[in-house]
């Protein structure tokens, strides 16, 4: 049985409709800030 400590530090798959979240990452294009560099496109 988990503990509360231990049921706080599960993380889900992202599910269809969910909202995407924040983050930034390096790739072999140069660095992408998600949702920041596509805001509008």
């Amino acid at each position: 049985m988990l503990n509360q400590d231990q049921k706080q530090q599960i993380i889900s798959m992202p599910r269809i409709g969910n909202i995407a979240p924040e983050f930034k990452a390096v790739t072999t294009q140069g660095e992408i800030n998600f949702p920041a560099d596509y805001k509008g496109k």
